[in-house]
């Protein structure tokens, strides 16, 4: 298998910032907090494969916490299957929290596990987060997951086609929430974000859809594949 202290270096996902600490995962499987004022480390936490997954800032109860997870780069850790865990990762220490995993299969150029960006709920979503998680079952399948904030359950998953769109909550006036994604084979879901169910679903292109999409009101804007830009009412 190849050697991860070998492997290509860099990183793929974004930084997130608060109070001065950057906070950033590479493609070595390091998740680090850097002091900006200083550039110097803070913690480095090991999160085991190459991570195109944004880490993702919560407040909760007055203290920083982050939820992130990593890919399946295939030959590091198997050649076959490997666990992806989804984490909850205390900001200040680098300490885990809680994980949540998964066993992802990956091909040649083609990842599975979490390319994307964890959505973090609010309001009366505040309890949960969503994570798309690709090749759960077999090379094409994959989970919208929606896991509790405080304890790392799954509270329920809606199967599909695998997905390295980035979910979005979407918000209604009366706090109830919606959660949207993209899959590979060119399907938009619209799910109830507390109880998983289909609310609306279109097929928009022939393709994989990598784009995340762009809500402002009640609109959203996804681009795919195919060339195209699509905008859509969510209902």
């Amino acid at each position: 298998m190849e050697n991860r202290s070998k492997a290509i270096l860099g990183m793929e996902d974004s930084a997130a910032i608060y109070d001065g600490y950057l906070f950033i995962a590479d493609n070595g499987g390091n998740l680090m907090c850097l002091d900006l004022n200083t550039l110097q480390l803070v913690w480095v936490q090991d999160i085991l494969d190459d991570s195109n997954s944004t880490p993702v800032l919560s407040v909760e109860d007055g203290h920083l916490y982050l939820y992130v997870s990593t890919s399946f780069r295939l030959g590091w850790r198997s050649s076959t299957t490997a666990e992806v865990p989804v984490w909850k990762i205390d900001a200040e220490t680098g300490e885990i929290i809680w994980q949540t995993s998964y066993d992802c299969s990956s091909e040649d150029s083609v990842s599975g596990g979490v390319q994307s960006t964890i959505a973090v709920g609010k309001e009366e979503l505040s309890d949960n987060i969503y994570v798309t998680v690709a090749r759960t079952s077999g090379q094409a399948q994959g989970v919208l997951a929606c896991i509790d904030k405080n304890t790392g359950k799954v509270n329920w998953e809606h199967e599909s086609a695998y997905a390295w769109s980035s979910p979005v909550c979407v918000y209604n006036p009366d706090s109830s929430g919606k959660v949207l994604y993209c899959n590979s084979t060119g399907h938009i879901y619209l799910l109830d974000g507390k109880t998983g169910d289909v609310l609306d679903c279109h097929q928009i292109s022939e393709g994989v859809i990598e784009a995340s999409p762009a809500v402002y009101q009640s609109y959203m804007v996804v681009g795919t594949r195919d060339c195209k830009i699509w905008g859509m009412e969510l209902q």
